[in-house]
């Protein structure tokens, strides 16, 4: 998903610079793109601790199984 909202944040961009469209008729969609980017962004770093943590007690509890 993020790939597509990034294309979709580059393609106004590109409307922008090229002089297509004015930044009146952009500025909200482009305020969602960059508000869907930060929340995926928050979302994947939440899931990495959150599969670090996870992974951390399974070797845990592996190690405590051996020793017993």
């Amino acid at each position: 998903m993020k790939p597509y909202i990034e294309k979709q944040r580059n393609r106004i961009k590109d409307l922008y610079i090229k002089g297509i469209i004015e930044i009146n008729n952009f500025k909200e969609d482009y305020k969602l793109i960059k508000d869907k980017l930060a929340n995926l962004e928050k979302n994947i770093r939440f899931r990495a601790k959150f599969l670090k943590k996870k992974f951390s007690i399974t070797v845990d509890i592996v190690k405590i199984n051996t020793k017993l």
